[in-house]
């Protein structure tokens, strides 16, 4: 999951983050902070080769589609 909040920040999250859920301990929660306006933000379709092979293997660890969810910081 480091690897992939490497990923994330280079292509334009400001901030990244995981937490493990401590109540259902195999559900985690990412985190990134995209700055206004950026388009590619947390839209990972034009990936490079080496890193669309690391979300296939990341999901590959998923039983579900991931949750995505939008909040705006204020």
């Amino acid at each position: 999951m480091r690897e992939y909040g490497r990923v994330r920040l280079r292509e334009s999250a400001s901030q990244w983050g995981i937490s493990r859920d401590l109540e259902t301990t195999d559900r985690y929660l990412e985190t990134f902070m995209c700055l206004r306006g950026r388009k590619t933000c947390g839209n990972m379709i034009a990936l490079p080769c080496a890193d669309s092979e690391l979300e296939r293997r990341l999901r590959s660890y998923t039983r579900l589609e991931p949750i995505v969810r939008h909040f705006l910081y204020l």
